[in-house]
């Protein structure tokens, strides 16, 4: 039971590894003055990477969720948004001070409610998902597709985009022993269910799944193509972690990975200030051809960043203080 604890863990980790450096490479993309919409690199990323991070949340949601909604209310808070409300005032003020921003009140709340959307969609599908997994899981089935369907009326912080793969992920969770002995077809079929979605995205296609339409049939039209490339991209993924780490791996690239994806959320809030704020400002990197930026240069900067917050983790766990308000980490 203990080795296969271990796998479960090991193949997550690092999935969560590759979940971030996705992320950093999709910020990365920015550094250019062509809109991104318009990057292939950028639109295919973009079409599952958060899924696959949101999978992997509700896979860790399930395995470790308990009965206690205050329980799980108290440390959802302190893991997800106490970290994001402290690191957008560091940043709101940053930017106050180094590039001239507003610093008024109004400002601050706005980034408070608007920016780092995906820890406060987390922080939602925890709820959610709280019932499926916890309160109702007797109910397992009626649980989940009534959640399901309640995150599709939620407008906030693509909560109905997330939810359908932290739902996923908690499952797979719950039926893990089944997931790992079928990886291999469920990684062909996912894969080429993503292949198949990629054939027909462009930037036009893209900027139509950021829209908002208004008739029913579009709308349908639109979150069936788009839950479609998310979930399959995430659990193509997942089951070819599963499927690598079948039997537990050892090796420094390897520990490398998992020690990496134990940091992903201080990565994440830390890449905040320094990709998508500090170098998003400062640099263009127009003088490359594409094909190097996009998968030479950006690639490079996404693990440049990636080590740089890895760096800065390991200063701030030295302090509990700090831990805690910016990692959510109590000692």
């Amino acid at each position: 039971m203990q080795a296969k604890t271990a796998t479960r863990l090991q193949s997550m980790d690092v999935l969560k590894a590759v979940a971030i450096f996705l992320v950093l490479w999709g910020h990365a993309q920015h550094l250019t003055s062509i809109n991104c919409f318009d990057r292939p690199v950028y639109y295919h990323i973009y079409t599952f990477h958060m899924p696959l991070f949101m999978m992997i949340s509700g896979f860790f949601f399930a395995m470790t969720v308990r009965t206690s909604f205050t329980g799980m209310l108290r440390r959802k808070a302190r893991q997800l948004l106490l970290p994001c409300a402290v690191c957008l005032c560091i940043i709101w003020l940053f930017d106050g001070i180094i590039f001239g921003d507003k610093l008024t009140f109004k400002h601050l709340i706005y980034r408070l409610t608007h920016h780092i959307w995906f820890l406060k969609s987390a922080f939602i599908c925890c709820l959610l998902g709280f019932i499926p997994f916890a309160a109702m899981k007797n109910r397992l089935a009626v649980a989940a597709i009534a959640t399901l369907a309640a995150s599709q009326f939620i407008r906030t912080h693509q909560t109905a985009f997330m939810y359908p793969a932290f739902l996923a992920g908690g499952l797979i969770y719950l039926n893990h022993d089944s997931f790992r002995a079928h990886c291999r077809i469920i990684f062909a079929i996912g894969a080429l269910l993503c292949i198949a979605g990629n054939l027909f995205m462009d930037g036009e296609t893209y900027r139509w799944l950021l829209s908002r339409p208004q008739a029913t049939g579009e709308i349908i039209a639109m979150r069936l193509y788009k839950y479609t490339m998310g979930l399959s991209g995430a659990i193509a993924l997942t089951a070819l972690a599963e499927w690598i780490f079948s039997h537990p791996r050892s090796g420094p690239a390897v520990e490398a990975a998992a020690k990496l994806g134990g940091m992903t959320l201080g990565i994440y809030l830390i890449q905040t200030l320094i990709l998508e704020d500090i170098l998003t400002r400062l640099v263009r990197l127009d003088m490359f051809p594409a094909w190097i930026f996009d998968f030479i240069v950006s690639p490079a900067i996404a693990l440049a960043v990636m080590y740089a917050s890895v760096a800065a983790i390991r200063l701030i766990r030295r302090s509990t203080v700090a831990s805690l308000l910016l990692l959510g980490i109590k000692k």
